[in-house]
């Protein structure tokens, strides 16, 4: 089981990686003064300390960042932008606060200008958060997360947590990153070269999250690959976990 103050900070880390549910809930959030709010969650932040855990290598810059990725990814502006942004426009009208969301989103995207240490391939893929929020189309589930955030069964980001021992692929000998899996990879040459077929270009960095935004049936080639990429990948190491257990 978890401890209490472990079970604290990971549902505090739900609660702002997932600001959009969060803040529906808070149903009185337009008449509840702002500022108080904003305080209480920032107090909140304070008093529950990340639990000192073996391996884990963090610093609260990097939580910080880590979780600006994932509000990106999301589409979420982060909790205090929303709360500052309600608060400026309660009682106003429809233009004046079609003005206020515009402000949020200049502001989140200077803060996710000033993102370093983690989230690089994440700013790569989605450099401008107004274009990727206002898509039209498409959500982002399980294995596009795994992708847009460079977060899950690529070998560098599990060696990094000592889960696995080395960041190598296990199929062509390259360090084994994200770019790696989904751009260079032997093993998945397939499930790119459907993608490449519908676009009719080579895929990169530079035009995976465009083809997405451009159109559904972009959004819907690309999380096919990343599911397709994704399940074998997991599958393939369970397989290896089960072979390595059976070989003690």
């Amino acid at each position: 089981m978890l401890s209490v103050q472990m079970e604290q900070w990971v549902n505090l880390k739900f609660l702002i990686k997932l600001g959009k549910t969060f803040t529906e809930k808070c149903t009185g959030i337009n008449v509840y003064p702002a500022h108080k709010f904003l305080n209480g969650l920032n107090g909140l932040k304070r008093d529950v300390k990340r639990p000192k855990t073996p391996g884990w290598p963090s610093t609260p810059k990097k939580d910080e960042n880590i979780e600006k990725s994932a509000l990106v990814i999301s589409g979420t502006p982060p909790i205090r932008l929303q709360i500052k942004e309600r608060a400026r426009t309660y009682g106003k009208d429809e233009d004046a606060k079609r003005q206020e969301k515009e402000e949020t989103i200049r502001k989140w995207q200077r803060e996710w200008e000033d993102t370093v240490e983690v989230g690089q391939w994440t700013k790569r893929l989605i450099p401008n958060v107004a274009t990727w929020t206002n898509r039209k189309h498409g959500n982002v589930d399980y294995y596009l997360t795994q992708m847009l955030s460079g977060h899950g069964c690529f070998a560098a980001y599990l060696h990094k947590f000592a889960l696995i021992e080395s960041d190598i692929c296990w199929y062509c000998q390259e360090r084994d990153d994200t770019a790696h899996t989904f751009l260079h990879c032997i093993r998945w040459t397939r499930e790119r070269t459907i993608v490449e077929t519908a676009i009719g270009e080579t895929l990169s960095t530079e035009n995976i999250t465009n083809t997405m935004i451009d159109s559904k049936e972009g959004w819907d080639v690309i999380a096919q690959m990343a599911k397709g990429i994704i399940s074998k990948k997991e599958e393939e190491e369970r397989t290896r976990k089960r072979q390595l257990q059976g070989q003690e």
